[in-house]
């Protein structure tokens, strides 16, 4: 019941998330760390973490975040203008500033 606010601990820090950062968030918010490592280190979590790379690499998703709409990749999806580029895919114009 503490995935919001482990989420946004781990995606407010600078740079992208050490080990260090992901177990100091889990102590921070109170989870039991004992059961916290048992599960981050579980073959389960691997299997699940390694469907979800091989699937970004079929979708060719090669960062996070990553926005898709309508089947189009948008190129900068976290800049002042991804409003405007999402209103004009859903009306159905072709920005150039996505990949094709």
């Amino acid at each position: 019941g503490k995935f919001v606010e482990y989420h946004h601990l781990i995606y407010g820090a600078a740079g992208a998330p050490t080990p260090q950062v992901v177990d100091a968030a889990a102590q921070r918010i109170g989870l039991d760390m004992a059961k916290f490592n048992q599960d981050k280190d579980s073959d389960a979590a691997r299997a699940k973490l390694q469907a979800d790379i091989d699937q970004a690499a079929e979708l060719k998703i090669y960062s996070t975040p990553t926005i898709i709409l309508n089947g189009r990749v948008l190129s900068s999806p976290l800049t002042p203008h991804t409003d405007i580029i999402a209103q004009q895919l859903l009306r159905g114009a072709t920005p150039q500033s996505i990949d094709n």
